[in-house]
């Protein structure tokens, strides 16, 4: 951010404006961050830009998850890089807690701030599609990814589907979220 910029909406936050308003003109966050700008650097001004960043940098991610589904994008994410589906305990972890100020109670699924970007829908739409896609394609489901410490005793991926495990829900401490809470926040 500009200092200058940064300066304003930190006293309209600090006055009490709503981080929505406070926010509104910093769209396309996540496009911005594709692209290789700052989260609120406003390069990204069209749903074009989105199209651009899918087109040009988000197809070549090895790896694209969601935060709301996070045992999932776990899980994916082993099972892409190792060829095993599982999630380590440490994974489950919340390093970073935080309060939930910005959820819309009247939105449970998605930021107030996120859900009406009209720059980021596309990108989103188009993330949402392919963490689907290689969700089948890995095999990837809760039943499918035990919570291990020793992810070399699973068998590697293979055609004839998973071995099926009880699911495991993530320990839920104070400041986190139950597994699979649907919330979604621009990725970071």
């Amino acid at each position: 951010w500009e200092p200058s910029v940064f300066v304003r909406v930190h006293k309209d936050v600090a006055a009490a404006v709503p981080p929505e308003r406070a926010l509104a003109r910093f769209t396309g966050c996540m496009t911005n961050m594709v692209l290789g700008y700052g989260c609120m650097s406003q390069h990204a001004t069209s749903p074009a830009d989105a199209r651009r960043a899918v087109e040009q940098r988000l197809r070549h991610f090895l790896f694209v998850g969601d935060q709301g589904q996070w045992n999932m994008s776990l899980c994916l994410f082993n099972a892409i890089m190792t060829g095993r589906r599982f999630v380590l305990p440490r994974q489950l972890a919340n390093s970073r807690p935080t309060s939930t100020k910005l959820l819309d109670p009247a939105n449970p699924a998605g930021s107030a701030i996120a859900t009406r970007d009209p720059i980021d829908g596309e990108l989103w739409n188009y993330v949402q599609r392919r963490f689907r896609r290689d969700v089948r394609r890995h095999g990837v489901s809760p039943e499918c990814c035990p919570v291990t410490s020793d992810p070399t005793a699973l068998p590697q991926l293979g055609p004839s589907g998973c071995t099926r495990y009880p699911l495991q829900r993530r320990p839920h401490a104070p400041h986190s979220k139950p597994d699979f809470a649907p919330v979604r926040f621009p990725f970071h």
